[in-house]
C-alpha cells in the first residue's frame, strides 16, 4: 500500500499522540480513518496549536528528524508582555535554555511582530489566556528551523514575556492557511515531498 500524508491543524489542549490517556483529548480520539502505522512528523505539546503533519512514510519521518535537513518553521505567538528590540534580539541571536535542568544552545531564529495581513491565520479561541489587557500583551512571529522540547516557551521565558498561546502556521512551504483547529486535509506524496524540501 503506498504511504499517505496529512495536513492535521491541531487544536489547543489536544495531546500529540494517538494512544489514550487518562482524561486527555488525544490525536487519536480526534481523527478516524488514518493508515494505523501513521503518526506526527515532529509534536506540538498540549497547549500549543496548528499544523502537524501525519504519515507512514519512514522515509519521511527519517527527513523530518535529521538536524541538517530540517524545515523552517512558522509560529504565531501571543506574548503577556511587549517586547522591546532589546529582547528580540536576544532571542533571535541565539541563547540557553534550561531542559531538564542542562542547558541548551539555540540557533538563531527570527522575530517579528505579527503583520496585520497575518491576523487571519489566528483561529479564534474562547481561552482564558487570552483575556490580557491587549496593552500589556502583543501577537510575535517567529521562524525557527529546530524544534527542542516547548523551546518557544523556554526562549521568550527566559527574557520574563510568558507565551500564552503558541499556533504553528506553517512547516517548510506547508501552510495551514484555510484550516480551523481538527481539520484534517489529504495532500499528495508530491505536494508533502516538495513542500519539505525534499528533491525527487
Amino acid at each position: 500500500m503506498s504511504p499517505r500524508y496529512f495536513l492535521v491543524f491541531k487544536p489547543y489542549g489536544v495531546v500529540c499522540r494517538f494512544g489514550k490517556e487518562a482524561g486527555k483529548t488525544t490525536l487519536g480520539d480526534l481523527l478516524t480513518g488514518l493508515p494505523r502505522d501513521a503518526y506526527p512528523l515532529g509534536r506540538l505539546d498540549e497547549k500549543s496549536e496548528g499544523l502537524l503533519i501525519i504519515s507512514n512514510d519512514k522515509s519521511l519521518h527519517r527527513f523530518y528528524s535529521d538536524p541538517g535537513k530540517a524545515p523552517e518553521k512558522e509560529y504565531l505567538v501571543f506574548l503577556d508582555g511587549r517586547p522591546d528590540a532589546e529582547k528580540f534580539e536576544r532571542i533571535a541571536s541565539g541563547m540557553e535554555i534550561s531542559i531538564k535542568g542542562k542547558k541548551v544552545p539555540t540557533l538563531p531564529c527570527r522575530i517579528m511582530l505579527l503583520p496585520e495581513e497575518m491576523k487571519s491565520l489566528i483561529p479564534p479561541a474562547e481561552l482564558p489566556i487570552m483575556k490580557r489587557a491587549p496593552e500589556k500583551t502583543c501577537w510575535v512571529v517567529v521562524q525557527l528551523n529546530e524544534g527542542k522540547n516547548r523551546q518557544i516557551r523556554r526562549m521568550f521565558g527566559m527574557e520574563g514575556l510568558p507565551a500564552l498561546r503558541i499556533i504553528r502556521t506553517r512547516i517548510g512551504k506547508l501552510k495551514s492557511e484555510g484550516m480551523l483547529p481538527g481539520d484534517l486535509r489529504e495532500i499528495s506524496a508530491a505536494a508533502a515531498r516538495s513542500g519539505l524540501g525534499i528533491k525527487a
